[in-house]
């Protein structure tokens, strides 16, 4: 059986933290971990796709402004 890894540090907020989670972890930490882990992937997609939205707008502007100019 291979060893437990840790939850990887996505941490989005100062004051998440990361669980390490060993083959003594119960249910109930694996499935907290696991809920943290998802909830800092959603905030950064969430922020990933207003960055993408801010940057299509910022072409399309300057994709105007070269053809007017």
């Amino acid at each position: 059986m291979r060893p437990a890894r840790a939850a990887p540090n996505l941490a989005i907020h100062p004051t998440s933290r990361a669980m390490n989670i060993t083959q003594a972890s119960t249910k109930a930490d694996i499935i907290t971990a696991a809920m943290e882990i998802t909830d800092s992937q959603q905030a950064k997609i969430d922020q990933l796709q207003q960055q993408q939205v801010i940057l299509i707008g910022l072409i399309a502007v300057l994709t105007v402004i070269n053809l007017l100019g």
